[in-house]
């Protein structure tokens, strides 16, 4: 434990991120082991496919949220 106090602040997330996706991961197979009785030959799903990682989202600025959703407004008032 004393080694993963002493690391700098970047490696910390780094181990957290690694430690989460872990425990995602071992959920997802626990999931996976329980649905696995219901497989049949047309339904099956390898588990690497069952298992997709979630992609990180891309995080917005307000105002390119705001500039968007003018964008979307203009173009469903206006008039025909």
């Amino acid at each position: 434990m004393n080694y993963v106090m002493e690391l700098d602040f970047d490696s910390g997330l780094q181990l957290l991120a690694k430690a989460k996706e872990h425990h995602r991961e071992k959920r997802a197979w626990d999931i996976y082991c329980a649905k696995y009785p219901s497989f049949t030959d047309k339904n099956f799903i390898p588990f690497d496919k069952f298992y997709k990682p979630a992609k990180p989202v891309a995080i917005k600025s307000t105002s390119h949220i705001l500039a968007e959703a003018n964008k979307l407004k203009k173009l469903f008032t206006k008039e025909v």
